[in-house]
């Protein structure tokens, strides 16, 4: 029995407005800015290999780069914060489109002197401008809108307003949810100013 994949085209237009509007109120009460630029390139592994088999990662013929423009709220305590990120990623070489990617994120800033500002994860959709020809390398097809989610290591002091992150950039199927394949992974490394 196959599964029915999800189509971007199925949320109307009144949905999308409500999400507006929502995200709308919400930046007028957001407490931080911030602006991101970051670069990275794919690789061909699993998500898994970039942390139990880190030398052996196979690196794509491509690259990208991106900006994205994000809101912070701090939650009770200001150990843990939920942010919503806009990215737009442009890709270089063997895949040429452009991807934009809306995810939510949940950060948690440890106490201490240690360099490291925060963990964060973000989850959210990813829409590219043509089926990325990476992914139906790797996975022999994908579609143009998928899961998208990050884990991110943000490093600098704990009050700085610049700070350095190294992301996992991932696209995901959602095991067959959005389609029946696709998905890969990028390693990134960017930029962050908090205003």
């Amino acid at each position: 029995m196959g599964r029915t994949a999800f189509s971007v085209g199925s949320l109307s237009g009144a949905t999308a407005a409500l999400l507006l509007s929502l995200l709308h109120g919400s930046i007028a009460a957001a407490q931080d800015t911030e602006i991101s630029v970051f670069g990275g390139v794919p690789v061909s592994n699993v998500w898994e290999d970039v942390f139990r088999a880190p030398g052996n990662l196979e690196f794509r013929d491509a690259s990208l780069v991106g900006l994205s423009y994000g809101k912070e709220w701090p939650l009770r305590g200001r150990a843990f914060s939920l942010g919503i990120e806009a990215q737009v990623v442009k890709y270089f070489g063997e895949q040429t489109h452009i991807e934009f990617n809306l995810p939510a994120f949940l950060r948690y800033r440890p106490k201490g002197t240690l360099p490291l500002n925060s963990l964060g994860f973000g989850l959210g959709l990813s829409h590219a401008t043509e089926v990325p020809a990476i992914e139906i390398a790797n996975k022999g097809g994908s579609a143009r809108t998928l899961l998208y989610w990050a884990m991110e290591a943000e490093f600098g002091p704990k009050d700085a307003d610049t700070t350095v992150f190294f992301r996992l950039h991932h696209r995901s199927n959602g095991f067959g949810l959005f389609a029946e394949r696709g998905g890969f992974n990028a390693l990134v490394l960017g930029l962050r100013r908090r205003y």
